[in-house]
């Protein structure tokens, strides 16, 4: 019981400092803002769609990987596998390591890609492409790779 209320008061406090931007003078993170503003754009808020637009187009990975998912599931734009693996593959490209792992799923699944185990394999670090292997792989940790 104790641990419920726990959950339920610390979630409140959490909203509360988001929703105000900032504790006291503590501002809130600018990674935090980034969320809030791709949040704020998957739910139509145009001015923070073109936000993010700008932001990825200057080679903001969050960003990227926010219109990656974007195009996949047709958040705010149509979909479109070919864009999404485009923005993912910049958002990879400039170091995120989540984007990395999700063009390694779409070339294991062949969503919206001929499925590929070579190209898999390569973005998730694998020795090997056999499928065995990759969905071992699909699962391992990103921190060493290139």
């Amino acid at each position: 019981m104790f641990r419920t209320v726990w959950v339920v008061v610390s979630s409140v406090i959490c909203l509360t400092i988001v929703g105000m931007g900032q504790v006291g003078d503590h501002p809130v993170s600018a990674e935090m803002k980034e969320i809030l503003l791709i949040q704020r754009a998957e739910k139509g808020d145009t001015r923070a769609q073109a936000e993010v637009l700008r932001k990825a187009e200057k080679g903001d990975r969050q960003a990227e990987s926010a219109l990656g998912d974007n195009y996949e599931y047709g958040f705010w734009v149509p979909k479109d596998h070919a864009e999404a693996l485009r923005w993912y593959r910049k958002a990879a490209e400039h170091g995120d390591i989540g984007a990395r792992e999700i063009i390694g799923q779409i070339y294991f699944d062949g969503e919206g890609v001929k499925r590929d185990f070579g190209e898999a394999a390569r973005w998730f670090g694998c020795p090997k492409p056999s499928e065995t292997i990759l969905a071992s792989c699909s699962h391992i940790s990103f921190k060493d790779l290139p």
